[in-house]
Parts: structure tokens; sequence; C-alpha cells
């Protein structure tokens, strides 16, 4: 993930992993985007150590090893904890409602059983999860548009094969911008209660942001540009 300005490039890195494609320019984030995110780069952490583990996360994104188990990120899902380590989710397991003006504590969990997949009722989304890890495998619209084209040399513009492409790049691509917008809406407002708002009042603390249970919620899609025409073997290999 790109470097962000002031203190975060400071944040002693040598002990990490590599990140999964090395330095990346091309995604540092816009002047507009680090205003916004501020407040949450320095959140005001309570516990000791916690804002260095923070510009670490916000500097990289490290390997980790919706549509059926053999989904990537149905794969990768299945390998978080089944259990929470920040925040007590277990009055609201399995499935237990919980009320959009529910507390914070309790829509803290609401947002965590929807990365895992679970939903409930029809607040809830099930891909939710689905989103976050796509965030982190955004193949830019061009690169695939690139690659339809290729076909379509191949096999002629008009041919069956290459109708079928373009039919299903489009429904996911409409598909995907959806995700991504929901997404958005629900870790916005989850990263507002973690920080100390207009009134002075933190409504969650703001360690909840580091739950291992949760893909992080990056603050811009990381592109990923596949490398041969094996994309999904690739993608095997980034997670």
């Amino acid at each position: 993930m790109a470097t962000l300005p002031g203190a975060l490039g400071n944040a002693v890195t040598a002990d990490l992993p590599p990140s999964i494609r090395g330095w990346q320019p091309l995604v540092r984030p816009k002047k507009k985007a680090i205003l916004t995110m501020a407040p949450f780069v320095e959140p005001g952490f309570e516990k000791k150590g916690a804002q260095l583990c923070w510009y670490r996360i916000l500097n990289f994104r490290t390997p980790m090893p919706i549509d059926g188990d053999l989904h990537p990120w149905q794969i990768l899902n299945e390998k978080l904890p089944e259990g929470e380590l920040l925040f007590d989710v277990e009055p609201f397991m399995p499935d237990v409602h919980i009320s959009i003006r529910g507390s914070k504590e309790a829509r803290t969990v609401k947002l965590w059983r929807q990365t895992h997949g679970n939903a409930f009722v029809k607040s809830e989304s099930p891909d939710v999860g689905m989103a976050l890890w796509e965030r982190g495998h955004w193949v830019p619209n061009a690169v695939v548009e690139a690659a339809i084209a290729a076909l379509a040399r191949i096999h002629g513009e008009n041919s069956a094969l290459v109708k079928a492409v373009r039919r299903a790049w489009a429904i996911y691509y409409r598909d995907r911008g959806r995700r991504a917008d929901n997404l958005r809406n629900r870790f916005m407002q989850f990263w507002q209660w973690c920080v100390v708002n207009e009134v002075g009042v933190r409504e969650v603390p703001a360690e909840y942001m580091f739950e291992p249970t949760m893909l992080a919620y990056t603050f811009e899609v990381l592109p990923w540009v596949p490398t041969t025409a094996d994309w999904c073997k690739e993608v095997e290999a980034v997670d």
C-alpha cells in the first residue's frame, strides 16, 4: 500500500513481511483523501503501542492465506478465527436481531457478522466480506477491457465467446461498484464511532478498528494488475 505523509512514513517496518507487490506509488492517496481520513490516522488509541501498529497497517497490506466454497474470498474467510478478539459477540450469535438503532457496540457486532458473510435481516448484506476482499484485489476496468479486446482479435468481435465474456464483465462490474458503495457507507460509519466526534464523545474504543478477524478497509482500492493470462492462478498466489 502507498505511504501516507507525516509520522506514518517514519513507522518502523523492517520486521514486517514484504508487501504483496512491493512499493506501489500508483496507489498514493489523493490530497482530498488524506484530509478526509486525517482523524482516522491518529484516532487517539488508549493502548500503548496501538498507534505504531496502526501506522504499520496503513503502510502495508501483507499476504494472507460469494460464490461457493472455492471462491478465494471464502477460502480466506475460512482461515479467519471463528470468534472475535476485541469485543463480545456472544450475546448476538448466531442470529440475534440487531436494530439499526441499537447501541454502537451491538452494531459493531452486526458489521462484524456481515464481514463473515452472515446476514439475517434486510438491513444486513452477506457480501460485505466479499467486497472487502475485492477492495484488495481491484482489477481496473481498463485491464479487463484490454483483455476482452485481445480475445476479440482472436475470435472475432461477434463471436459467442466474446459476447458472453462482455456480458459477464458488465454484470460483475455493476455489482462490484454496488458492493463497494455499500461497503464504504458501512465502514465510514463504523470509523466515525471509533474517533472522538464533534461533541467530544467516542462511541466505541478506537482499538476496534484493529479487530484481526475482519479484513482491513483500505483508504482507497488497491489495484491488482494480472501479468499472465491465468488470473485465477495469480490471485491464488496473492492470497
